[in-house]
């Protein structure tokens, strides 16, 4: 029941959905409440972001459709993001295609923007109060024709500090992009991978979240300078307090590793967890891998199993297997670390 659904999460939550869900051609949608209830996250993933953006500002000194100058690498990178979402959605309207238009969105909004942008942003907040803004109305424009109430919810906001927007967000002007073949910055993605591999040392090696990590890098010299202007970002999404480069990294025990490309990270462990309980509790579980491990082999080993069993079920199992295999080998990895 439409009415339920929009009970328990929202119009717009369910607009966005079935957007999602949406297929070209006519055909018939595959119905999923999780699409929605996964949807009515992302509602309250936009109402967070904007709460965010607005705190401190003071818009009434913004101006939300003149493109603001960037003036940090955060900044720009974004900008040039938005520009793509912008083509990418108007091309997506050339072709009714309102699936990939809601993806599209969803992705940007929730990966590139609030995931990496807004927490970018934290290390000049006051120098990115104009873009932050731009990229928000620009945004909740975009948005609009699929959650028109929380759009127009936040816009009353907007216009009730700056009275340079339309009244409604309904009329208000379709975001343009700045050129079509604006170079992208390959740096972000640099960026990207050596905080996602810092983070996976930190969640592989259960460091708490409140501890800081100090890093020991070694690259070619180029490198060096080349991410110079990624260390304060570096810092901020991985937390971490020192970074130091070498020429190679010293032989040092009790340290994790982690390779980016031409650039290897070392992150020493012994002041940051109890070596000891990180041990025992990684034995542990490879105590338990060991033990999957020999019931489904056992059962692939039963005499006549492998003639009679389906294919799906033996590939099933030979698939369980590769995996649990992987992640024991990780495991152990990480033993050696520790060692």
């Amino acid at each position: 029941n439409p009415l339920e659904l929009m009970d328990r999460y929202g119009a717009d939550a369910l607009r966005f959905a079935l957007a999602r869900l949406s297929t070209m051609g006519g055909q018939d949608i595959r119905y999923s409440e999780d699409k929605i209830e996964a949807a009515a996250h992302f509602a309250n993933k936009v109402w967070n972001a904007a709460r965010f953006v607005l705190m401190g500002q003071d818009p009434p000194t913004l101006t939300p459709f003149n493109r603001p100058m960037p003036t940090q690498l955060a900044d720009q990178w974004i900008l040039v993001e938005l520009d793509q979402l912008i083509m990418d959605i108007n091309d997506c309207h050339a072709q009714t295609n309102v699936a990939k238009m809601a993806d599209r969105l969803w992705e940007f909004i929730w990966n590139e923007w609030c995931d990496w942008y807004l927490e970018m942003s934290k290390c000049h907040k006051t120098d990115s109060g104009p873009v932050l803004y731009y990229t928000l109305t620009q945004i909740l424009i975009m948005l609009h024709p699929m959650m028109p109430f929380i759009t127009e919810s936040i816009w009353g906001t907007l216009v009730s500090q700056n009275t340079t927007l339309s009244p409604s967000i309904s009329v208000a002007t379709w975001p343009t992009p700045l050129c079509e073949n604006i170079p992208k910055l390959p740096i972000m993605a640099e960026l990207k991978a050596i905080v996602t591999e810092l983070r996976r040392i930190r969640q592989e090696l259960n460091i708490p979240p409140s501890r800081s990590i100090t890093v020991v890098a070694s690259a070619p010299s180029d490198i060096h300078t080349k991410t110079l202007a990624l260390l304060p970002y570096i810092q901020k999404l991985a937390k971490v307090s020192e970074w130091e480069w070498v020429n190679e990294l010293p032989p040092i025990d009790q340290v994790a590793y982690g390779v980016v490309d031409t650039i290897q990270l070392m992150v020493p462990l012994a002041d940051l967890i109890d070596l000891d309980e990180e041990r025992r509790r990684l034995d542990k579980k490879r105590v338990s891998l060991d033990t999957q491990l020999t019931q489904l082999q056992d059962r692939l080993n039963q005499s006549g199993f492998m003639q009679k069993a389906p294919s799906h079920v033996i590939q099933k199992l030979n698939d369980q297997i590769a995996n649990i295999t992987s992640e024991r080998d990780a495991l152990l990895a990480q033993l050696g670390q520790l060692s």
